[in-house]
C-alpha cells in the first residue's frame, strides 16, 4: 500500500503539469483536483476488499499528491 502512494507521488504530478500546461487553466485545475481528491476520501470508509482499498487509494493520491506541498506550511 505504501509504494502505491510513493507511485502516485512520481507520476500523479507530471500528469497534472502536462494538463495544467495544456490547457492554461491551472487554477480551476487545481480546485478540480482538491474537489475529488475530497470526494474521493470518502471512498476509504466503505467496507470492501484489499483490492477496493487499493484502488481508492491510487484514485485518492492521483489527485492529492500533486497539490499537498503546495498546501503546506
Amino acid at each position: 500500500m505504501l509504494a502505491i502512494a510513493m507511485g502516485t507521488r512520481v507520476i500523479a504530478p507530471n500528469i497534472w503539469a502536462k494538463v495544467a500546461d495544456r490547457t492554461g487553466m491551472w487554477v480551476e485545475l487545481v480546485k478540480i483536483g482538491a474537489a475529488a481528491a475530497a470526494v474521493t476520501y470518502t471512498s476509504f470508509f466503505f467496507e470492501g476488499s484489499l483490492m477496493s482499498l487499493a484502488i481508492s487509494l491510487v484514485v485518492y493520491t492521483f489527485f492529492w499528491k500533486p497539490f499537498w506541498r503546495s498546501w503546506s506550511w
